[in-house]
């Protein structure tokens, strides 16, 4: 059977009410943030058309209704209300992609934001980062938000089957720079069919190219499974498991004091689905949550001592 074939087959869609919108604190480009997460009901991911990615769930959630002009307002309005330093702006696709939010729209909303919000960042796939940014006009600063995953192409096309090239993510960083902006970028620790070593190693390289090439912001996003994506269909069949916290936590400590900020908040950590913790994972998070924000690696670098003394 195809991988397209597959992933068609497993899919398991479900109608959700957009918007989605919750707040919390985290750590940004700019310090320890009060961030809104906004995700808006579009017509979702292009790529999902064509098979999407193996572990990506999100254009699974299809809205109940699209209103893209709807959804903004009611964003607005929490923003006005929340007073948050970011605002994390999600489609479950490409915010960017005409598509699925008109620029029009898009334009509009980023002129009305509240001037408590000092960094935007908007998800989007590389293909839609061009020279429309410079139309975005917001006291904000605006960062596309972009899933690399890896910088090795035969691991992004072929594991993660991201259906893009790195050349496509430099393209789109060149034109953010070009006109001021930062680039998130998202690296994911453990893809489908690749061995725990393998993955460390993947990620190690990635952390270091992304450091060159100029990226501002890096979250590492330890792969987890939800139903409906191959992640999730090989977990449950024995043959596949999440990558462990300490493979998550060496990658870190190398890894802090680069020219961005790094970042990781595992999803399902603890949970089957999840990171595997190594004992307590609620210690492991509280110290992940303190390396993170203060992009200082001690408390993790104490805990991989600690294993090892124990060893």
């Amino acid at each position: 059977m195809r991988m397209y074939d597959l992933l068609l087959r497993i899919r398991r869609e479900r109608l959700v009410r957009y918007p989605r919108i919750f707040v919390y604190r985290t750590r940004t480009y700019f310090g320890v943030s009060k961030a809104l997460v906004a995700i808006i009901g579009t017509e979702a991911c292009r790529w999902y058309r064509y098979g999407g990615c193996t572990m990506c769930p999100y254009p699974q959630y299809k809205p109940k209704e699209i209103n893209v002009e709807r959804d903004l307002k009611l964003v607005l309005r929490r923003l006005e209300s929340e007073r948050p330093q970011a605002l994390m702006l999600y489609s479950s696709g490409s915010v960017l992609d005409e598509r699925e939010v008109p620029f029009k729209l898009l334009k509009e909303f980023l002129s009305k934001i509240p001037e408590s919000v000092k960094e935007v960042f908007i998800e989007t796939r590389p293909e839609f980062v061009d020279d429309r940014l410079v139309e975005l006009d917001t006291h904000a600063h605006i960062m596309p938000a972009i899933g690399l995953e890896t910088s090795n192409d035969v691991v992004r096309l072929y594991h993660i089957r991201k259906g893009f090239l790195r050349k496509d993510f430099l393209k789109a960083l060149e034109i953010a720079k070009k006109y001021a902006f930062g680039v998130k970028a998202y690296v994911l620790l453990k893809p489908p069919m690749m061995l725990e070593f393998e993955a460390y190693e993947d990620a190690k390289r990635t952390l270091k190219d992304v450091d060159k090439d100029g990226v501002r912001v890096v979250s590492v996003n330890p792969v987890h499974a939800d139903p409906g994506t191959l992640q999730y269909y090989l977990l449950k069949r024995g043959l596949r498991k999440p990558p462990s916290m300490l493979t998550l936590f060496k990658l870190l400590s190398e890894n802090f004091g680069r020219r961005y900020v790094l970042i990781s908040e595992p999803l399902k950590a603890g949970k089957p689905e999840g990171i595997r913790p190594r004992k307590d994972i609620k210690e492991e998070l509280r110290r992940l949550k303190e390396a993170v924000r203060n992009q200082d690696p001690r408390p993790i670098e104490e805990y991989l001592a600690e294993k090892q003394d124990s060893a």
